[in-house]
């Protein structure tokens, strides 16, 4: 496997590339952690993205939260409690006013993608050891900011900040600009590759 090209700053948490040039063989979209976790550097690979069935039909003037689960209770293969099977990079967005996402708005202490995740997977977010990060779509404009996977306490995988990474933001606006163009037209692609999502990442 191709040393990743991306890695994460043990000290300060943050995401770094390696190489300014993307090249045909260090494309691959990856986090690596500077730490040692029972003798072994921990690191998650992030190849391809994939935006899930579960996810809402967009509709102009509508708001939605989204996520995106890069690992989960330290696999890249796994699972959830309502038998959902995810690998690294599964997206799900869905309608933050709907009545499914409504209904556990208030067991999610108000915060919409916790609730989103929750109607999704059919597990709260707060039982499972979660890295990944969570966006909305507000007015119809993409919203980076949000606290419910960005920075959650003690988690050296992340910033020091609610915001999106600059380069999973990059990959997963475009992911969600699709997904809003085909509306309720069927969604074709579902799986996205990284290494084509940032050939024009600057």
């Amino acid at each position: 496997m191709n040393e990743p090209e991306f890695e994460i700053d043990s000290t300060t948490g943050e995401l770094k590339l390696k190489k300014r040039k993307i090249d045909d063989t260090q494309r691959s979209f990856a986090k690596h952690l500077k730490k040692t976790f029972k003798g072994k550097p921990q690191k998650i690979y992030v190849e391809t993205m994939h935006i899930s069935c579960q996810s809402d039909t967009y509709q102009p003037g509508h708001n939605y939260g989204g996520v995106i689960i890069y690992q989960y209770d330290g696999k890249s293969d796994w699972k959830t409690a309502n038998n959902t099977h995810c690998k690294t990079g599964y997206i799900v967005v869905q309608d933050a006013d709907s009545d499914n996402v409504q209904t556990w708005i208030s067991e999610e202490s108000g915060v919409v993608q916790r609730a989103v995740y929750r109607n999704a997977f059919g597990e709260s977010a707060k039982d499972v050891e979660v890295v990944g990060e969570s966006f909305a779509i507000l007015y119809g404009q993409f919203e980076k900011n949000s606290h419910i996977f960005n920075n959650p306490h003690g988690s050296a995988f992340h910033e020091d900040r609610r915001e999106m990474d600059k380069l999973s933001e990059h990959c997963v606006r475009k992911i969600v600009e699709y997904w809003k163009r085909v509306g309720s037209s069927r969604v074709e692609q579902r799986n996205f590759e990284v290494k084509e999502l940032l050939q024009d990442f600057d």
